[in-house]
């Protein structure tokens, strides 16, 4: 599983809040944090509820996920809503925004920090699971690099074959 440190810190910190506002959720419907005896406390509770258990689900089973696997006969991408599934004979390669072709203005914005994979028909897709951090972006980058060097070096392997 390729996944980038970044990946991993914003899977626990959206943990963290939606917990809390689950226990917010039921804090209002047990009357802790009730302000006001009216109905609408115990309505801001079950939002707060059905809120905090779906971002919780949302995060441990999408963004923890996020990153890239790979299978003998292709890579399996996980982004923040969409799971791609690509045969290793359809890639080209995996490269930063900044390396791409023909950029798009979404792409050049997000520069240096977000990996894609190119696709051998010219489309490339973001790998959300893969991209570096802001804080030590050098060092992010770097890591990073390492891990799209991996992917191509299976890319290059599977050519062969």
């Amino acid at each position: 599983m390729y996944r980038s440190t970044v990946t991993v810190v914003i899977a626990v910190f959206l943990t963290v809040i939606f917990i809390w506002v689950f226990g917010m959720g039921i804090g209002e419907l047990a009357g802790v944090y009730r302000t006001s005896h009216t109905e609408s406390g115990n309505v801001l509770g079950v939002i707060a509820v059905i809120y905090g258990l779906g971002g919780l689900g949302w995060t441990l089973l999408r963004v923890a996920q996020m990153g890239i696997r790979t299978q003998a006969k292709g890579v399996r991408v996980r982004n923040w809503v969409h799971t791609t599934w690509l045969a290793w004979q359809d890639i080209r390669v995996f490269v930063f925004a900044d390396e791409l072709e023909s950029p798009s203005g979404r792409e050049m914005l997000s520069a240096s920090l977000v990996p894609y994979v190119v696709l051998k028909d010219g489309r490339h897709i973001r790998l959300s699971g893969l991209t570096a951090g802001r804080f030590r972006a050098r060092r992010s980058r770097e890591k990073e690099q390492r891990m799209l060097d991996s992917l191509n070096l299976e890319v290059a392997s599977h050519r062969g074959r």
